[in-house]
């Protein structure tokens, strides 16, 4: 193999680790996008079969809890971990997310349920970059020194 050769294998070797992590990267927004909105059809239609619809709309309203990101600087950190790092992501938030199910409002408890489950994908988000980034983990909540 000569020197030519050897610089397009890595190249091409180089470019395919780069698409690799592309990929993976692109699987995790996927994945934690489809969570936030099409896996609360699924929540929605379990809870009222008939009124689906109006479920998965408030459902999708319970995203915006994801206002307290303004509040951070930079706004959007793909290394950051929400839980723990904004307010209405914090473990007090949460554990008012938890107690919001005792109220026997239908709709009041559909939005705690909302709020549990973005948690809990922001959660499975965090655990997907914590995969990849050990300091992102060190930073985090869920780090016990």
């Amino acid at each position: 193999m000569n020197f030519d050769e050897s610089q397009t294998m890595r190249k091409f070797y180089l470019y395919l680790c780069t698409l690799k992590f592309i990929l993976l990267i692109m699987m995790q927004s996927i994945f934690h996008y489809s969570c936030h909105f099409i896996f609360i059809g699924f929540i929605a239609f379990l809870w009222d079969k008939k009124n689906w619809e109006k479920g998965w709309l408030i459902l999708a309203l319970t995203m915006l809890v994801d206002l307290d990101h303004a509040l951070a600087s930079p706004i959007f950190d793909p290394t950051r971990c929400s839980i723990g790092y904004h307010p209405l992501h914090s473990p007090f938030a949460i554990l008012f997310y938890f107690i919001g199910l005792l109220i026997p409002n239908k709709i009041s408890r559909l939005i705690f349920i909302g709020l549990i489950f973005h948690m809990i994908t922001d959660t499975i988000d965090c655990f997907w970059t914590f995969s990849k980034c050990r300091s992102c983990f060190e930073q985090s909540i869920f780090y016990f020194r």
